[in-house]
């Protein structure tokens, strides 16, 4: 289970673990379509083949993206890999 924890992540719960993964810290203008981006993210990712763990934290940072700029827009791959290429720096 994924639950959004709006700036301060999400919560990544199985039967094994729980762990709360961080969203990369932005200045949000709106939060119309985060969540939406968040789910997108997640599943991108393991459709990719990452673990489900990797899939959430990318599920963050498109959450993350989609609040860059206001209005009801998701995120745009620039904007994500502006925000992973910030983080892994």
């Amino acid at each position: 289970m994924v639950v959004s924890l709006g700036p301060a992540g999400a919560l990544l719960v199985t039967k094994d673990r729980v762990r709360q993964i961080p969203a990369p810290p932005v200045r949000p203008r709106g939060t119309v379509g985060a969540g939406d981006s968040m789910v997108a993210g997640i599943v991108l990712a393991l459709q990719a083949g990452k673990d489900l763990e990797t899939a959430v934290a990318y599920g963050c940072v498109c959450g993350a993206a989609a609040t860059l700029h206001p209005g009801t827009s998701l995120c745009s791959q620039e904007d994500v890999e502006l925000l992973t290429k910030i983080g892994n720096s």
